[in-house]
């Protein structure tokens, strides 16, 4: 994998023998890999790579893809959007906050089509996408600094405790939009992972 620009990853819950085990998939644009591991480890993940890996890794925020630099990751926003609903349903400043999140991804996500869609050129993305991102990752902030009582276990709490693990890898959220060809949610195997895949 040493030489490939981008690798889509994505490790699934598999059991097919009663043994926790994970399927690792890698999906690049000359050809997708299926892996079967014991492990979903940052070791498991440096071995599939390899050390020599300079490319970029789209995946979730897992801990196991932790020894990439930023720069070479590209966080789902797939999974983020989850994340996103998630606090919109909650009660009270949560709602508020997770709708305003979500409205500003919906914004990104339009001039992110218009430029897949040849409506716009790559300046005009990245120069449409920029104040957006700002308002996105002040919104983060403004949650965070509003904080929780320690202990606290409410889902005003849950929403901040998310936007927290969110802002230390708020980078990885944007490298689509620093490199030309990478996409911000995993690109899929060309046929369906089937019945192998467990818990989605």
């Amino acid at each position: 994998m040493a030489q490939v620009d981008a690798v889509f990853r994505e490790a699934v819950g598999n059991n097919p023998t009663g043994k926790r085990s994970w399927q690792w998939v890698m999906v690049t644009a000359v050809v997708t890999v299926f892996i079967q591991g014991l492990s979903r480890s940052t070791a498991a993940a440096i071995e599939l790579l390899g050390n020599a890996f300079g490319g970029i890794v789209v995946s979730d925020r897992f801990s196991s893809y932790n020894h990439l630099p930023t720069q070479q990751r590209q966080l789902c926003w797939a999974h983020l959007i989850r994340d996103l609903v998630a606090i919109a349903e909650r009660p009270g400043a949560s709602a508020e906050f997770g709708a305003k999140l979500l409205g500003l991804q919906q914004q990104l996500f339009g001039h992110w089509h218009n430029y897949k869609q040849g409506k716009i050129d790559w300046p005009a993305l990245q120069q449409s996408c920029l104040p957006i991102r700002q308002t996105f990752e002040a919104t983060l902030q403004r949650v965070v600094e509003l904080g929780y009582q320690r202990g606290e276990r409410t889902p005003w709490a849950s929403t901040v405790r998310t936007c927290q693990q969110h802002q230390k890898v708020t980078d990885g959220l944007w490298t689509f939009l620093e490199n030309e060809g990478i996409e911000p949610v995993p690109r899929q195997p060309p046929w369906p992972i089937g019945v192998n895949q467990v818990g989605r």
